[in-house]
C-alpha cells in the first residue's frame, strides 16, 4: 500500500516526521512525506499537491499525527475525510488513534458533524457575549463609521452603471 504523510511545521517536528515513518514501515507501507512549512490558512502548497495526488488515487492512505494538523476548521476536516473515505482510502490520525477507511460510515460522519455543530455554536455564543459586554460598557459593536458614510451613496442603478463602465473599457 501506498501512503502520504503530511506534515505542518508549527505543529509537527522531526520526532514527529520520525514518528509517522515509523508508523507507516510498521504497517509495511510505501510512502512519500509532504511538508508545509507555513501555517496560513490559505497557503498550504503541499497539502494542495497531496490532495490532487489523492484525487487522483495515487495513494491509497494517508497518516497525519493529529487532525489540526491537516484542517483548520472541523467543516474542512470532515468535508475532506468524507471525500477521502468515499474513494475507498484510509485516513489515520495517530494522536487521536482514529481511522478513517473506506466508505465514510454513518456512525462516524454524524459524531464529527456533532462535533461541528457544538464548535459552531460554541464560537456563535462567544461572539454574541462579546458584543453584549461592549454593549454594556458603551462601546457599539461594528465597523467605526468614516467619512464614507457621511455621504449618501447612489446606490440605485448600480448594476447598469458597472456594466456601462465595462462596455465603455472595451471601446477604448
Amino acid at each position: 500500500m501506498k501512503a502520504a504523510i503530511y506534515l505542518r511545521e508549527p505543529m509537527d517536528d522531526e520526532n514527529t516526521g520520525k514518528r509517522l515513518i515509523a508508523k507507516a514501515n510498521e504497517y509495511g507501507w510505501e510512502y512519500e512525506v509532504y511538508f508545509d512549512k507555513t501555517n496560513k490558512r490559505k497557503t498550504r502548497p503541499a497539502k494542495s499537491r497531496l490532495l490532487k495526488k489523492l484525487r487522483n488515487k495515487e495513494f491509497e492512505a494517508v497518516l497525519i499525527e493529529a487532525l489540526n494538523t491537516w484542517a483548520n476548521t472541523s467543516t474542512e476536516l470532515i468535508r475532506e475525510i468524507a471525500e477521502l473515505s468515499d474513494k475507498g482510502m484510509v485516513f489515520i490520525s495517530v494522536f487521536e488513534k482514529l481511522r478513517f477507511s473506506g466508505g465514510f460510515s454513518d456512525t462516524q460522519n454524524q459524531m464529527l458533524r456533532a462535533f461541528n455543530r457544538f464548535e459552531q455554536n460554541m464560537l456563535n455564543e462567544k461572539a454574541s457575549l462579546a458584543i453584549k459586554r461592549s454593549k454594556s460598557r458603551g462601546i457599539n459593536p461594528g465597523r467605526p463609521r468614516g467619512a464614507k458614510d457621511k455621504i449618501k451613496r447612489k446606490n440605485d442603478g448600480y448594476l447598469v452603471r458597472e456594466s456601462l463602465k465595462r462596455q465603455m473599457k472595451r471601446v477604448v
